[in-house]
């Protein structure tokens, strides 16, 4: 169940665990991206676009 002063969503994971619900819950945009089977919610705030991502070093 997601709350914000008012019920938002409510039902299995993976039916509540929306970007349309966290961001009527949370009031930012965000995705949901799935990885070893489990939800992961990642932010797509205008902060996010600072992230510099981590490169890879070559294989040894």
């Amino acid at each position: 169940m997601c709350l914000n002063g008012e019920v938002m969503g409510a039902g299995h994971p993976r039916d509540v665990l929306t970007a349309e619900v966290l961001e009527r819950t949370y009031g930012a945009r965000m995705e949901v991206l799935e990885h070893g089977g489990m939800p992961v919610v990642v932010d797509q705030s205008p902060a996010a676009a600072n992230v510099v991502p981590l490169r890879r070093s070559a294989a040894r």
